[in-house]
């Protein structure tokens, strides 16, 4: 074994039982002294301060319920004997005729929103935006001469 190669995992060794002796020399073997700052524990920022009542008021309503936090008692579980009447093939019909023409309804209301949508689209919207552009460009022309003719010129030089 080479010299470089034998010094490194000497120095492996020289870490690794430093490692122990300063985890052994703990005296409740405590290794949160060794993380970093700023993580603290929750027990830590408790202490001996005393619960506060509303939270305890509601575990305690929690634990109360009925099956709160238990499994479910599967045999209590709805049967064939428990599920809702079917209903008769008549009311069944005047249900669907009820939503076929809710549905004929809808499809209408739908095909004039898109009629009045491409109606807005077919319109020339482009010439509306250049005859605004020139009616602000003539108003600013406009002001600007206002402030040049309010301006006064300068006097002369004595």
């Amino acid at each position: 074994m080479s010299a470089v190669k034998l010094s490194l995992s000497l120095i492996s060794y020289v870490f690794a039982a430093a490692g122990l002796l300063a985890a052994g020399g703990c005296a409740n073997a405590d290794l949160s002294r060794f993380a970093p700052p700023g993580i603290v524990k929750y027990e830590e920022i408790a202490g001996d301060k005393p619960q506060n009542p509303d939270v305890a008021a509601r575990i305690a309503e929690r634990r109360a319920e009925q099956g709160g936090g238990e499994f479910p008692d599967l045999s209590k579980t709805p049967g064939k004997e428990d599920r809702p009447e079917k209903p008769s093939p008549k009311t069944v019909e005047e249900q669907m005729e009820e939503l076929t023409g809710l549905r004929e309804r809808l499809d209408e209301e739908v095909a004039a929103d898109r009629a009045a949508s491409e109606a807005e689209l077919a319109d020339d919207l482009h010439a509306e935006g250049d005859a605004l552009k020139e009616r602000v460009a003539r108003d600013s022309a406009a002001a600007a001469q206002e402030r040049r003719d309010k301006l006064e010129p300068p006097s002369e030089a004595q």
